[in-house]
């Protein structure tokens, strides 16, 4: 909290407690609370709502804002100075509403948004160290006075009879807070079957008897093992190192030495045969000494690239706090295996979608069993076929959504996919904010069938009960939608073109001005790229009506809202108030990562150049893993679409720096760090070897179309034809002296 580590946690509840009094009280809309037997929640904040949101949204005065932000910042810093951290953080406190209130006003940009949090949290960092000081000097006094809470939930049993049908089953269930679903995914990569058999085989196992499998579930991870032995003895033969290196005069040498305490030997374990050590070794392995094996080798095989958390005092790490471990062999539970600090003990938890209960357990076939009971699918392949069948019976193709599948699969212990059609009010929208809320803030999967949006909720419950969870998210859905249909409905009474004045009140970057300016700045630009191939048209001709439009969006109430839709949003917008069809399509096309039209690409390049030259003399080329303003992207981003453009971009660059006066940026480093790009792009495409790459990667332009015309016809030729035209290259560079040759 606050950049230093707490030594426990803190637990964050970001439920509202009108949201859960709404639940308590089955209502569905906030108005209809009960305040008292006689007054709702409705009567007595209706109008408060009505004027705050006034005040938030439309009245509050932005200029006085940005006053009052800078004030509050000035108060927090002197009250630093003056060791006063109360007051600094009470001032904290305001400068975050205030922040709120610009966000509300849209005038805080991504780049903005990222200088000011960065702001925000040096300060709170100062105010916490201040704090703990204090704390510290007064020898901490609350602690003697608080005491935990606990809490256990009801312990019930549930017992399977004795069956002598079933094969010797171990099982071994690790019960997590919910794993995330990405992290899920990656230890079902890592921890399979396939994982377990190789332990299996390395402990003396013939895995090849066992029935094995590994189950992973958001809540549980679970290694089943059939046909196993309770116990195991199996005489293996190791063989050591030649005699001659063995044995010096007669006594064994280090190497010997270090063979035996490896295996854990004697010499009286070892012989010598055909002039090497051989040792023979009898392994004894107990059920319970292969699955502790087991999980210790769990935890030392992952390697996940999510960072691992902290969930109490005694120091375990891991993705997710580990809450319960649960093992039995055949009628036999396990007790006191050991896994992040928890000991195994005789109870599994239901699902989360269950009233929270421990469940006793008195053997391994209880455990099945009960899993049974619950209608959990353990086995997260299936979990994905229930899902991907689903929209094969819908015409859709599963492959058009392997993510939201796969993320959803780890989502869910018994998935139940419910179609759902979108009402046709919300068709207004753009398609883009429909598929942001449905897919990335729901985690639905949208198929567009025609002019009809259906959209899969797959329901982590039982299927009596899908249909109805459904419905209710359906109304969080439309919740959010209505918001964007509000928006939507109030931009349109302005002209998409009147918009732009607005773009004042929008920074860009501090450092850098406002919306309008980069505006200003890319219809300076527009003069010196060409409107098409091989034309004198230039594009502030060829794109006129779009770049009255760009970036107008940014002033919509719908744009401010998700300021990530920009261009999508403009183009709904154009197309609402019937500007030209292709003006629409080029809005909307040149946010792409790669555009499809001309128009959208040559937009698309001015605007990432001018990203580009601006953040670099704002910070830097990116060095290391430091990158705060995607400078790599945005590079990774033009070369893929300048590929396809017969363009140089080194005057366009040269021109950009002049317009934005970016004192900072040095062409010539630039043009390098773009050239190390193509580099890479060229030897990706060509698999031509870097020494032939690089004179055409560094070539004396950036026009990055003809490189690659010229890199592929290269790489067509005979390697004598290569060899001859690179020593060609490279006589020529020597004579110019170019190092970089």
């Amino acid at each position: 909290m606050a950049g230093i580590d707490l030594e426990v946690p803190a637990l964050e509840i970001t439920i509202g407690l009108e949201r859960l009094a709404m639940y308590l009280q089955q209502v569905e809309d906030y108005k209809d609370l009960k305040w008292d037997k006689n007054v709702s929640y409705g009567d007595i904040f209706k109008q408060h709502e009505y004027w705050q949101s006034k005040y938030n949204y439309e009245t509050s005065n932005i200029q006085d804002l940005q006053k009052l932000f800078d004030l509050h910042i000035k108060i927090i810093k002197d009250q630093l100075k003056a060791k006063n951290y109360w007051a600094a953080y009470d001032n904290l406190l305001k400068v975050s509403h205030i922040f709120n209130l610009l966000d509300a006003r849209g005038v805080i940009s991504v780049s903005d948004r990222a200088a000011k949090f960065k702001l925000f949290g040096e300060l709170g960092h100062e105010i916490a160290e201040l704090y703990l000081k204090e704390r510290k000097k007064l020898n901490y006094p609350l602690l003697k006075k608080v005491t935990p809470v606990k809490y256990e939930p009801p312990y019930i049993k549930f017992e399977a009879p004795n069956n002598s049908k079933h094969p010797d089953t171990l099982i071994i269930e690790l019960g997590f807070e919910e794993i995330p679903a990405q992290v899920a995914s990656e230890i079902a990569l890592q921890i399979t079957t396939e994982w377990l058999n190789n332990q299996l085989a390395n402990l003396g196992y013939n895995s090849q008897k066992l029935d094995t499998a590994v189950y992973i579930t958001p809540q549980r991870i679970v290694f089943k093992i059939q046909n196993i032995p309770e116990k195991l003895e199996k005489t293996l033969t190791i063989i050591g190192p030649p005699e001659k290196i063995a044995y010096k005069n007669n006594k064994p040498t280090q190497v010997l030495t270090g063979f035996l305490n490896k295996h854990s030997l004697t010499l009286k374990d070892i012989s010598i045969k055909n002039n090497k050590i051989v040792a023979q070794k009898t392994i004894k392995l107990t059920i319970n000494n292969t699955a502790q094996t087991l999980l210790n080798n769990f935890i030392h095989s992952l390697k996940l690239t999510s960072k691992a958390c902290r969930w109490d005092s005694s120091g375990y790490e891991f993705i997710r706090p580990l809450r319960w471990i649960f093992a039995a062999y055949n009628n036999k539970v396990l007790q006191n295996l050991e896994l992040l600090g928890i000991k195994s003990e005789d109870f599994t938890l239901p699902p989360r979608y269950l009233q929270p209960q421990l469940i006793k357990l008195n053997s391994a076939f209880a455990y099945l069993q009960l899993i049974q009971k619950w209608k959990i699918k353990l086995n997260h392949t299936k979990r994905q076929e229930i899902i991907s069948n689903a929209l094969k019976k819908q015409n859709v193709n599963p492959a058009n959504f392997t993510d939201l599948i796969q993320e959803n699969t780890f989502l869910t212990e018994n998935p139940n996919p419910v179609l759902v059609e979108l009402p046709k009010e919300y068709y207004k929208l753009p398609f883009a904010l429909i598929k942001k809320i449905l897919e990335k803030n729901q985690r639905y999967i949208v198929c567009k069938q025609g002019k009809t949006i259906k959209y899969f909720v797959i329901v982590n419950h039982f299927k009596n009960k899908a249909e109805l969870i459904a419905n209710k998210n359906a109304k969080v859905v439309h919740a959010r939608l209505d918001d964007g249909l509000f928006y939507l409905n109030m931009d349109l009474k302005t002209k998409l073109a009147d918009f732009r004045n607005q773009l004042k009140y929008i920074t860009y970057h501090p450092k850098k001005g406002s919306y309008l300016e980069k505006v200003e700045r890319l219809l300076k630009l527009a003069k010196f790229v060409p409107g098409a191939p091989n034309s004198k048209t230039t594009c502030q001709e060829k794109c006129k009506q779009a770049l009255d439009l760009i970036k107008n969006d940014k002033a919509t109430m719908l744009g401010k809202e998700f300021p990530e839709l920009e261009g999508y949003i403009g183009a709904q917008i154009a197309k609402l108030q019937n500007y030209p069809e292709n003006t629409a399509k080029v809005l909307e096309d040149y946010v792409n990562f790669v555009p499809s039209t001309f128009e959208g690409k040559i937009l698309a390049t001015i605007d990432i150049v001018d990203d580009i030259v601006n953040f670099v003399d704002i910070k830097g080329l990116p060095k290391g893993n430091t990158d705060p303003y995607k400078i790599r992207y945005m590079t990774y981003r033009l070369i893929n679409i300048a590929k396809y453009l017969d363009i140089d971009l080194a005057p366009i660059f040269k021109q950009a720096i002049k317009i934005a006066k970016a004192n900072n940026v040095q062409l010539p480093t630039l043009t390098d760090y773009i050239n190390d790009r193509i580099l890479k792009l060229i030897t990706n495409s060509t698999k031509l070897p870097n020494h032939f790459a690089k004179p055409i990667a560094y070539a004396n332009h950036l026009n990055i179309y003809k490189k690659l015309e010229f890199a592929n016809k290269f790489a067509a030729l005979p390697k004598e034809e290569q060899e001859q035209i690179f020593d060609g290259i490279k006589r020529v560079h020597n004579i110019l002296n170019k190092t970089k040759a």
